[in-house]
């Protein structure tokens, strides 16, 4: 990990999820994700300390354990203020919720309650309502703004020249890296880009991959759009032939070169699979059929 400046008073700390650090006219540091861990909370603190700055609150973009497991280590050690949006205050309050929704609702074997899915829980001070809206941090501006797809209740925080985008969209390592972008909503997601691609920023964060500056923008959403659109695509001609969705599964992870080494890479894949699938429902390419041996899919014709 190593503090990085971004532009003004605006910085991240790296690490295998960022931490944004916003630097106050009070001398405190307003941050943007937690990280994973314990140890990831220890270091987050060293470089703050080597920057000469306390944390006095801190902003999740969402629930995900890799943004919010290291709220409770910090709030421990600085008594910080946690700050999120309603709806992902539920997960972080409850991170149990996590592999369980991935699980179908049911209770999740021990493989899938690990670290990486299911953080520590930590109360929520400040529970954001899902709306455009400008916070007063003590003294700083800072502009949160709602990105669903990724989650239900994603929350991206601008301040001055920089957007922290959180999981709202993926660069194109990490796209090459994950075939199946995870999106709960894909309807939203893509309505997500368009939003962002408004936005006057100079500088946009995501939580993982390089920093995108304005003029490469829109180049990276349209990669996003269009693996969205290869993954319909993908399905749209598998379901020229009805199919069980435990048999679609498969067919998508062999033309995508996915391969599933562990329960965890199983579930996550199959959330991000049912998501694609919604949004060819919704939008009447698709149908969804009920049978004794699941649900079958199948294109309209």
């Amino acid at each position: 990990m190593s503090f990085h400046s971004i532009s003004g008073r605006v910085s991240y700390i790296s690490g295998g999820t960022k931490t944004g650090v916003i630097e106050l006219e009070s001398g405190g540091a307003f941050l943007i994700d937690c990280g994973l861990d314990k140890r990831n909370a220890e270091r987050i603190m060293s470089e703050l300390r080597r920057e000469g700055l306390h944390p006095l609150a801190a902003a999740i973009t969402h629930g995900h354990a890799d943004h919010s497991r290291g709220c409770s280590f910090l709030k421990e050690e600085t008594n910080l203020e946690i700050i999120a949006s309603r709806e992902e205050s539920v997960f972080i309050e409850h991170p149990r919720l996590e592999p369980r929704y991935l699980f179908a609702g049911a209770r999740p074997p021990k493989e899938l309650r690990i670290k990486s899915l299911e953080a520590i829980g930590c109360p929520v001070d400040h529970k954001l309502e899902l709306k455009e809206d400008a916070l007063q941090i003590f003294d700083e501006r800072i502009e949160a703004v709602p990105l669903i797809g990724h989650t239900p209740g994603q929350l991206g925080f601008a301040c001055g020249e920089v957007f922290f985008s959180g999981d709202s969209f993926f660069t194109p390592k990490t796209l090459n890296r994950h075939p199946l972008p995870f999106f709960l909503d894909v309807t939203r997601a893509l309505e997500t880009f368009a939003k962002i691609e408004d936005r006057t920023e100079r500088y946009f964060v995501p939580s993982h991959g390089q920093i995108v500056k304005a003029e490469d923008l829109s180049r990276v959403l349209e990669e996003n759009r269009r693996r969205i659109d290869d993954v319909s695509d993908i399905l749209i001609r598998i379901l020229q032939k009805p199919r069980l969705t435990s048999k679609l599964g498969g067919k998508v992870c062999q033309e995508l070169s996915i391969e599933i080494n562990n329960l965890h890479e199983a579930v996550v894949n199959r959330t991000a699979l049912m998501a694609f699938l919604s949004h060819l429902k919704e939008k009447g390419i698709i149908k969804a059929e009920p049978s004794s041996e699941g649900i079958v899919w199948r294109g309209v014709d």
